[in-house]
């Protein structure tokens, strides 16, 4: 069995074997081309075009695209849709130097779909989305956090309020007051 480190270098040698050698018929007399390629996505038959690069072989005349194509049609897709590609996706977790363990702590999205969107597997939805780039923001993102105290500046959404539980009709007051409270522009 190969180790991972073998198996890595011997992915990185037939990638570098494929790029000179047809797939089809293993000849060397193959040239690239930067050709436009329509993308399927959705499921309402839309497509749209990228400029991919295009392997030829002039001794079988069968053309081919390798994992270059596969990426620009990939990230192609997410600026399409507007969405964070898994690079940043991957990103926004490592910069706030959480495992996607503690981002499901945090933020409560699953380490599972972490996962997915971070290798590419699945495209996180446009509300997914919106929370990543607020949590891009790192006083957005320690203010969301589920795992703070709330006495201590982190989020009000988990936190007890026992001192206004206390009192009769304390939470009540408090929301009639919250539901009145406008702010205004100072200056």
């Amino acid at each position: 069995m190969l180790d991972a480190e073998a198996f890595l270098a011997a992915a990185l040698e037939d990638a570098e074997r494929a790029m000179t050698s047809c797939a089809s018929c293993g000849s060397d007399k193959i040239s690239e081309v930067m050709a436009r390629q329509d993308v399927p996505f959705g499921g309402k038959g839309e497509t749209f075009s990228v400029q991919v690069p295009i392997i030829k072989c002039e001794a079988c005349e069968s053309s081919f695209t390798d994992h270059r194509a596969e990426k620009i049609r990939k990230d192609a897709i997410y600026d399409h849709l507007g969405l964070l590609r898994p690079a940043e996706v991957k990103g926004i977790r490592l910069a706030l130097g959480m495992t996607r363990k503690d981002f499901d702590a945090a933020y409560g999205l699953p380490s599972a779909s972490m996962e997915r969107w971070e290798n590419g597997r699945i495209i996180q939805n446009k509300s997914m989305d919106t929370l990543l780039r607020a949590l891009s923001n790192p006083v957005t993102a320690h203010r969301l956090d589920r795992r703070q105290d709330p006495v201590d500046g982190g989020s009000v959404v988990q936190g007890r309020f026992s001192a206004l539980e206390a009192k009769p009709n304390g939470l009540s007051d408090a929301r009639s007051r919250a539901q009145s409270f406008h702010l205004r522009a100072v200056g």
